[in-house]
């Protein structure tokens, strides 16, 4: 009998039936590599799996693809190594059908093949999920149909994943995240580098091709190709397909003498005025080196196109039209250029310091000053060499690594501040903060419609100690208190002091903390003014179910 009809042999699987219920677990690399002898089943990683740099034969084909679910577990899949350079279909999945990826991580990544080329799929058919996935560092080489997530995928959606690996093609279709694509794409990040020899290049997208969604998505690596060249997509060529909330900081070449190049987008593509594409709420601020009628700071050549609230910077472009299009890099960095965005739910901006950039897809390694990265703080973030918070800028750049360690070295006043809480419920604050003896002074937020508010919006397993909070004044819905609004998990604060100010909101209001579902807290006090309108409310906690 098969293993289909069986199920794989218990000395294949870690455990596991392979059901939604039971899926199989997979701890080594034989055990990952047995997954193409039951293309449908469910999958669990439970443990790291390093592939030691040996050549790995990509899962699924064309007439029997992987149809099943593999969920990362948060685990990773360390030093994946492909070099089939005539084969099409590659990656740690050849080809997919209505398949499920969640949670998981590839690095060490070293992959070479011709057509349709990713990290963790080469071709993805019809109606895929990929959500939460990260593709570190390396190298993917193809021909054509090249991303760092995948090559292609036909259909279905990409969401809170990012990639770092460089890409390469030799003719055309190359992207970030996806080479060519027919997906809804949500909050995800690329921070390679895209060369492609002929066309179709894109920082996180080579080639849209039908009505789909990109939002919330960004990409920082430099692109280069002939034509269709952008720094988010190089082509979106679809009736009604939409780009909002996204932007591109890379620098875009576009060799061609006729490029379709832009800083955001190389060409965008409606055939009818009833059905336009449109782009809102979006930026790029890198430099764009191509020259013609269709190349742009913004948008290389349009057409059917409505674009709505969206910008570049003419300094570094080198574009100075349209006019309502182009900013200077000061304007860039001040709220009030951005008119109708949503700084509330979305994005966020340090005045006269960052362009905006999103509130719950922090930039890991650091914050977009003068179109790049920048380094964030002193230090590596580890517990042996913490971040080193100085003042109050430094404070609110915790938010752009949320599982670091941080120290305090001076006082910090938030005076004329409106604080925004680090941390939220899809991107909670799991690092540490050592207060080291010192005070913050002036917190003040005003947000009565918001929920989990206070220096910390939410927390998870995360720890603090030795801090004073002074005149912290919190106004929210739910969940408000001076340190935190939300804590979950296995969370530790310890001699934290609360010693003036008021917490306001309609329930679970605390002068600590608004929320604690468990934890430690030992050591803390608070003097400071509760006010609550539906009760649910203590001194120190308004909820809590922790030691």
């Amino acid at each position: 009998p098969s293993a289909v009809e069986e199920g794989l042999p218990e000395e294949e699987v870690a455990g596991g039936k392979g059901t939604a219920e039971d899926p199989y677990i997979l701890m080594t690399k034989d055990q990952l590599n047995n997954m193409r002898y039951e293309i449908a089943a469910q999958y669990r990683l439970g443990n790291d799996i390093d592939l030691d740099e040996e050549e790995w034969e990509p899962v699924g084909n064309s007439s029997m693809p992987f149809s099943g679910t593999l969920d990362g577990n948060g685990y990773s899949i360390n030093n994946l190594h492909i070099n089939k350079g005539i084969a099409d279909y590659v990656g740690l999945m050849a080809y997919t059908n209505n398949a499920d990826f969640r949670n998981i991580k590839i690095d060490g990544i070293i992959v070479f093949g011709r057509n349709y080329v990713g990290a963790l799929v080469g071709y993805a058919k019809e109606i895929n999920s990929f959500s939460n996935i990260y593709i570190g560092s390396g190298e993917i080489n193809a021909t054509s149909y090249v991303g760092g997530l995948a090559g292609t995928i036909e259909g279905g959606n990409v969401e809170y994943s990012s990639t770092e690996v460089n890409i390469v093609a030799t003719s055309s279709y190359g992207g970030g995240l996806i080479g060519h694509s027919r997906a809804d794409i949500s909050k995800s990040i690329t921070f390679g580098n895209i060369a492609v020899t002929s066309n179709y290049a894109g920082g996180l997208v080579g080639y849209i091709a039908s009505n789909n969604i990109v939002a919330e998505s960004c990409a920082t690596g430099d692109i280069t190709g002939n034509a269709y060249i952008g720094g988010l997509v190089g082509r979106v060529y679809a009736n009604g397909a939409k780009i909002e909330n996204s932007f591109a900081l890379g620098k875009v070449t576009g060799r061609g003498s006729n490029p379709y190049t832009g800083g955001l987008l190389g060409q965008v593509y409606s055939s009818s005025s009833a059905a336009r594409v449109n782009v809102n709420n979006c930026y790029s601020v890198g430099i764009v080196n191509a020259t013609g009628t269709t190349a742009g700071g913004l948008i290389g050549q349009n057409n059917n196109t409505l674009i709505t609230n969206s910008y570049f910077d003419s300094a570094n472009a080198g574009f100075e039209l349209p006019l309502d299009q182009a900013k200077t890099t000061p304007d860039l960095l001040k709220m009030v250029v951005f008119r109708n965005w949503d700084f509330e739910n979305i994005w966020e901006i340090e005045e006269n310091i960052t362009y905006p950039y999103f509130i719950n897809l922090p930039m890991p390694s650091g914050v977009i000053v003068n179109h790049e990265l920048v380094e964030v703080l002193e230090g590596d973030g580890t517990p042996e060499n913490p971040y080193i918070i100085k003042d109050a800028i430094d404070i609110s750049k915790m938010r752009f690594s949320m599982d670091s360690h941080y120290v305090l070295k001076n006082d910090i006043d938030l005076e004329n501040i409106l604080w925004r809480p680090i941390g939220v419920s899809t991107m909670p604050f799991r690092g540490e903060l050592n207060g080291n003896g010192y005070s913050i002074k002036n917190l003040f937020i005003n947000r009565p419609a918001a929920d989990n508010l206070g220096l910390f919006g939410y927390i998870v397993d995360g720890k603090i100690w030795n801090l004073t909070i002074e005149n912290a004044n919190v106004t929210g819905r739910n969940n408000v208190g001076a340190l935190v609004g939300y804590a979950k998990g296995n969370n530790q604060i310890m001699n934290v002091n609360i010693i003036s100010g008021e917490v306001n909101s309609n329930s679970y209001a605390g002068g600590l903390a608004g929320y604690v579902e468990q934890g430690f807290i030992e050591e803390c006090s608070a003097k400071i003014n509760i006010n609550t309108l539906n009760g649910r409310a203590g001194g120190l906690i308004g909820h809590s179910r922790s030691s």
